[in-house]
């Protein structure tokens, strides 16, 4: 389990083991007819996190890692202390289920912009093509962060109340790709939330829904408040 208030020597952040295979056949006169051999899939890294978290005056996290992936993993966690229920309903509404899961309190015009524009295949494609690979890291670890404030938690002793989230159903691990919606919500609100309403209206000008379109994440990376998540 990685550790959140670490003092001594940070860890290194990927480790890789690649495994190869090598086939081999006796030689024989007549001409024999191998079978192929299937590579071994090489496995996932293991994403190894350290960060110290100090609180000082007034409530303020100051966060000490020595890569991308520790630094989100500290903001994660201790943001998690503070706002884990808020942030995870901002989570539920950045993958378009906020009517599935808050009834009234949810908005389905959103949900169905956000189905459309955080579809899973459109945010891999930002991953892939959009999102750098230290972003992707410290994504990643805020990610993880949050997963560890659950993991040593648990559901059922999370705050409650009209803004808890004590045994909700919707509480679950997030990953990068939950995050990455999360942060591409912020983004669409700033440039779109306005013409939700309007775009999903049975009545609305034809073709507009398919015009409603998300704006390139790389013009507007250097405009999010890095606060709001």
């Amino acid at each position: 389990m990685p550790r959140v208030f670490s003092r001594s020597r940070l860890l290194p952040l990927f480790v890789l083991f690649a495994f190869t295979l090598f086939g081999c056949s006796d030689s024989h006169d007549s001409p024999t007819i191998e079978a192929p051999v299937e590579a071994t899939p090489t496995p996932e890294p293991e994403l190894t996190y350290d960060a110290e978290i100090v609180w000082t005056q007034y409530g303020v996290p100051h966060i000490t890692a020595q890569d991308w992936g520790s630094a989100g993993y500290g903001t994660g966690y201790a943001y998690a202390q503070q706002n884990y229920c808020t942030v995870m309903r901002e989570y539920v509404r950045a993958s378009g289920n906020s009517a599935r899961y808050f009834g009234d309190g949810g908005d389905i015009n959103a949900d169905l912009v956000y189905q459309l524009l955080n579809s899973d295949q459109h945010i891999q494609q930002l991953i892939d093509e959009s999102i750098p690979d230290y972003l992707a890291a410290g994504l990643e670890g805020y990610a993880a962060g949050l997963n560890r404030y659950l993991a040593d938690t648990g559901v059922d002793n999370l705050a409650e109340g009209s803004e808890g989230c004590r045994g909700a159903e919707w509480v679950r691990p997030i990953t990068l790709r939950d995050t990455v919606k999360l942060l591409h919500k912020l983004l669409l609100k700033g440039s779109s939330a306005r013409l939700t309403d309007f775009a999903v209206a049975p009545r609305a000008p034809e073709g507009l829904a398919t015009r409603l379109k998300s704006p390139k994440l790389e013009e507007m990376l250097a405009r999010i408040d890095q606060t709001a998540f």
